[in-house]
């Protein structure tokens, strides 16, 4: 079983089904005083499990209490003050406000490579109807994805074999390696069920990369299913500006 990383922590629990369900965003959004953790500090809970952390202790455990009673309600947002020494009897003398969001099932996207690009698009992509699902074999790049994006810190071509049948029609291809890139086309090109497949370059990466496809005989209609250079327009190179483009042609795949 891969590791799979939400943001910056180790889930608890690292099943596909679990990190699929439905969830409650955490968020430090004000502090006062003495506290565990700054504002901006997040946390992702799920029925069995949780990702990331508002600084431990009593804290977290209320609020993990909290969104597990919001998954089972019909609540959609909370905002709740707690005052860590006289609510929660916790040594630090501040206060903290966390404001709590249910997240239901979103359409699942897949992104290939884990870089300066999918780093924005996993912010860009907040608070839309998108899953983000972000595959990498290098840590040090899984381990800063934002929430609510997951990051499956597992070799590429792996992770494919293993569960590309659990996603279906959008993927984007953006590793730190060409001829990682072309393999996973190769495999994408092939399984019906990626009917939008997106790869980061150039024109001309994308002729040869298509050129050398169409020497395995790969059909013509399958190779359409390709975009490249991905993204709604193309010119810039600040990973930001990208990834707005990007974000914007996968919205365009979702609703058209």
């Amino acid at each position: 079983m891969p590791l799979i990383l939400v943001a910056i922590a180790n889930t608890k629990k690292s099943k596909m089904n679990e990190v699929n369900s439905p969830k409650v965003l955490a968020i430090l959004t004000k502090t006062w005083g003495s506290t565990p953790q700054q504002a901006g500090a997040k946390m992702q809970i799920w029925k069995d499990g949780f990702a990331g952390t508002l600084g431990g202790g009593q804290l977290e455990f209320e609020v993990i209490s909290k969104a597990r009673k919001i998954l089972a309600s019909e609540d959609k947002t909370l905002v709740e003050d707690f005052v860590l020494s006289q609510d929660l009897k916790q040594c630090c003398g501040g206060k903290v406000q966390v404001y709590f969001e249910k997240q239901t099932a979103h359409r699942k996207v897949l992104c290939f490579g884990a870089g300066h690009v999918a780093q924005e698009l996993s912010k860009v992509l907040v608070g839309t109807q998108i899953e983000l699902h972000v595959v990498d074999s290098r840590s040090e790049w899984v381990s800063q994805l934002m929430l609510p994006t997951v990051g499956h810190l597992e070799e590429p071509l792996t992770f494919l074999e293993k569960h590309g049948g659990e996603f279906s029609g959008i993927a984007v291809v953006m590793t730190h390696s060409h001829d990682l890139d072309e393999k996973i086309i190769d495999r994408l090109v092939s399984s019906p069920e990626f009917v939008n497949i997106g790869l980061i370059g150039s024109d001309v990466k994308w002729r040869r990369f298509r050129a050398r496809l169409q020497n395995t005989n790969l059909a013509e209609e399958m190779l359409e299913k390709v975009h490249c250079p991905v993204g709604l327009f193309k010119g810039s190179k600040e990973p930001r500006e990208i990834a707005i483009s990007i974000a914007g042609q996968i919205l365009k795949w979702v609703w058209n």
